[in-house]
């Protein structure tokens, strides 16, 4: 992996690492191969945010491999229709978009693939195959490009914190799909969008008892208030998690870049080992620091969850969002909800990488409009320039 000799994240030991792993009893006798796969995920890593709105419009259908991004939840979201599996070639292309941007780490679809959501839209039965299959596509795509493959777990519709049986229902769901997840020869697993300390503590648990040994990335969701919906700061949330033994701790959806920078400088101050930042790809503000919040200008209705392409960021955006990341000390990096592969290019070009889409990257010096030196003779860039930037002279 080409590192940035003049950075100082880049520059983090493998003892540093090993401290982090050794106090986790599951993990002291880890294989020096995966303490190597630690290290990649943990050094300026651009990952896939497993929601992307960009594939569900381009598809014009509900579901396709997995309902990922598309399973009904509480607040609404895209059904998927009773369907079998579809189109596992646009699952593929669309894993080599995101390669082709500048991602280190390819995640299979498995976002919401537990048995319970599945269950609820009347695929249980799909349960394995849909797994199963969404792994090994994102692992023969990251094979070809000498990527990382991660499977995901995320929050679940059962979870309650301190009841016993719902405990034990959830703990099953996680442990077939780390199972599975292993058996597809996974190099880490995800576990995100955890709402709940308890829900994130209970999938690293499983992760250390199923997971062979594999290291666990675990991030919670911050929505307005800076606390768990079991009442715990985030940023003590995160030291806990990392306490316990996540080689990686952080936060993913919810917030926007704007608001969730404020928090993961709260989270670097408690956290000794790596942290991951995955925001939405919408512009958040203070007075809406999730992009549930956000509202029409027009309407004053809700944008979330189908109205939201008014609120979208823009590549600076995430150009300005990674650099300050990378100030705060962030090393796990990626986008959530609303990505798509420029956006991904941008913040792999501000952490000094050179994706092959950057050959796309736009040059304002080739505009014959925009690039051309202003009284520049022989052109009428000027006079263009000013009726596209409507400037009105006197």
């Amino acid at each position: 992996m080409n590192l940035d000799a003049t950075c100082p994240i880049c520059q983090l030991e493998e003892e540093d690492i090993i401290h982090f792993l050794t106090r986790c009893p599951v993990l002291e006798g880890i294989r020096r191969e995966s303490l190597g796969v630690i290290k990649r995920i943990t050094i300026n890593k651009i990952g896939l945010g497993n929601w992307n709105s960009n594939f569900h419009e381009r598809t014009c259908i509900a579901q396709l491999i997995l309902d990922c991004w598309c399973t009904p939840t509480i607040g609404g979201s895209y059904r998927g229709k009773k369907k079998k599996l579809e189109h596992p070639d646009l699952v593929e292309s669309m894993h080599e978009e995101f390669v082709h941007a500048g991602t280190d780490v390819v995640e299979a679809f498995t976002y919401y693939a537990n048995r319970e959501k599945l269950r609820s839209i009347g695929r249980e039965d799909e349960l394995e195959k849909l797994n199963r299959t969404a792994l090994k596509i994102a692992k023969k795509v990251a094979l070809r490009h000498n990527k990382l493959t991660a499977a995901g777990l995320c929050n679940t519709p059962l979870y309650v914190p301190g009841d016993d049986t719902c405990t034990a229902k959830v703990k099953e769901m996680f442990k077939e799909q780390i199972r599975w997840a292993t058996e597809e020869k996974v190099d880490y697993i995800i576990a995100e969008t955890f709402n709940d300390l308890g829900e994130a503590l209970l999938a690293l648990e499983c992760i250390k008892e199923f997971g062979n040994g594999l290291p666990a990335v675990i991030t919670l969701t911050p929505y307005g208030p800076d606390i768990t919906t079991d009442d715990v700061p985030i940023p003590e949330a995160c030291r806990r998690l990392e306490e316990a033994g996540a080689a990686v701790v952080g936060l993913n959806c919810g917030r926007g870049p704007e608001t969730m920078l404020p928090l993961l400088r709260e989270v670097r101050k408690v956290c000794k080992g790596p942290i991951a930042a995955l925001p939405v790809a919408f512009r958040c503000t203070e007075d809406s620091k999730t992009f549930q919040s956000l509202k029409d200008p027009k309407t004053g209705e809700y944008l979330y969850p189908v109205d939201l392409d008014s609120a979208r960021c823009n590549s600076s955006d995430f150009e300005k969002f990674t650099k300050e990341a990378l100030e705060i000390g962030v090393t796990y990096l990626g986008i959530c909800c609303g990505n798509c592969a420029t956006y991904f290019r941008a913040m792999a070009e501000a952490c000094g990488k050179t994706p092959p889409s950057s050959k796309y990257t736009y040059e304002s010096s080739l505009s014959h409009v925009f690039g051309a030196p202003e009284g520049q003779k022989y052109t009428r860039a000027d006079k263009i320039r000013e009726f596209m930037l409507d400037i009105k002279k006197n």
